[in-house]
């Protein structure tokens, strides 16, 4: 049976998703996964007769509703897609996406357009944090062109700001899950092990016998490092008791600022960043740029005393500059200290609205 499923293409960052909204699915979510993944495909074959890609930041979905609550704008709950791998999850979230869901609102008419910014309140339903997004406005449409570029994105769009609130204790509760701002592996390596945003695993590139400059083509095609990683996170995941799986807990490789070439042969300068990084999406798959997720977890980190990042980077304003395969990150961190550390996050994203239209799925 084929079935017809309205759909919109978003991006929002250094991602692509793809927007449903919820009451264009079937009532029964376990049938969602089936839909999802006919919608995207799962492995390589099946994604010429699909919408995904093999680069995970393209395989995501948002399924969008109204909230029962007057106080938030729209809600979203994010899936994301395994590549070669026949798994739909929704652990967890993608930092990226907000900017997207923003634009979406607004066009949608789940919020009324004012100039020059128009404030969306946004609820992510897997983590339950709440993240503001301000749209710019012209003319009572959402305002897509202008000046702002983020690396990882070719050209310039409107500049939005989004603020995330409450980043820490997204998946475990903790800001460290471990109970410890460093942990020591087995092997005598020193990691942080951080919730904010999104459950990463920091080490140092030296420890896996690299620069922290190399491409990611490199590193997933060498089957030592791929293994040294899967170790290190199945070790991570026995010591927090979290249950592990190919997306999480994410792991991230960081070095002290030096000169290195982007993929685009882009020539960025240590002095125009504070510290290096490298990001798995997936099992054995690293980020072409960095997440957002992984930006907050890392800023956070930066003003902590204690932590592998501060080490590195020892923050004051929790602003941070990321160098990554594609250029920079900048994000902010605010740290506030009540019974516990709590932390809120800044930073600016372009989006917009790639395509909407009749998606048609084979299902029985």
């Amino acid at each position: 049976m084929e079935k017809e499923l309205p759909i919109t293409i978003m991006r929002g960052g250094t991602v692509k998703a793809v927007f449903i909204k919820r009451e264009d699915l079937p009532e029964d979510k376990e049938k969602w996964g089936q839909i999802f993944l006919k919608l995207l495909g799962s492995t390589y074959n099946q994604q010429i007769d699909a919408l995904g890609s093999k680069v995970p930041a393209l395989t995501k979905l948002a399924v969008v509703s109204r909230p029962s609550d007057p106080d938030i704008s729209i809600e979203y709950e994010f899936f994301q897609v395994g590549f070669g791998e026949g798994i739909v999850t929704n652990r967890g979230s993608c930092g990226n996406l907000p900017s997207a869901v923003g634009v979406f609102a607004i066009e949608e008419g789940y919020v009324r357009p004012i100039e020059p910014l128009t404030p969306v309140i946004i609820r992510n339903i897997n983590t339950g944090k709440i993240i503001k997004a301000e749209v710019p406005v012209r003319d009572k449409r959402v305002r897509v062109e202008g000046i702002y570029s983020i690396d990882g994105v070719e050209g310039q769009g409107a500049r939005l700001n989004i603020t995330f609130y409450d980043t820490q204790g997204t998946l475990t509760g903790r800001l460290f899950p471990s109970g410890n701002k460093k942990d020591i592996l087995s092997d005598g390596v020193p990691i942080t092990i951080i919730d904010a945003g999104i459950l990463t695993i920091f080490i140092e590139a030296r420890y896996l016998g690299l620069r922290g400059t190399e491409h990611p083509d490199a590193i997933e095609a060498n089957d030592d490092i791929i293994g040294k990683v899967e170790r290190i996170r199945k070790e991570v995941a026995e010591l927090i008791d979290f249950d592990p799986d190919i997306f999480l807990p994410k792991f991230a490789y960081v070095s002290a600022p030096k000169n290195y070439t982007t993929i685009t042969n882009e020539i960025i300068k240590g002095e125009r960043i504070d510290i290096i990084a490298r990001y798995f999406s997936q099992r054995g798959i690293i980020h072409r740029s960095f997440p957002v997720g992984g930006g907050i977890a890392l800023a956070a980190a930066s003003l902590i005393e204690g932590t592998l990042i501060n080490e590195i980077y020892p923050s004051v304003s929790g602003r941070v500059r990321i160098g990554h395969p594609s250029g920079r990150l900048e994000i902010q961190c605010i740290k506030r200290e009540e019974k516990e550390i709590k932390i809120d996050a800044r930073l600016s994203r372009t989006a917009r609205r790639i395509l909407s239209g009749t998606s048609y799925i084979s299902i029985k």
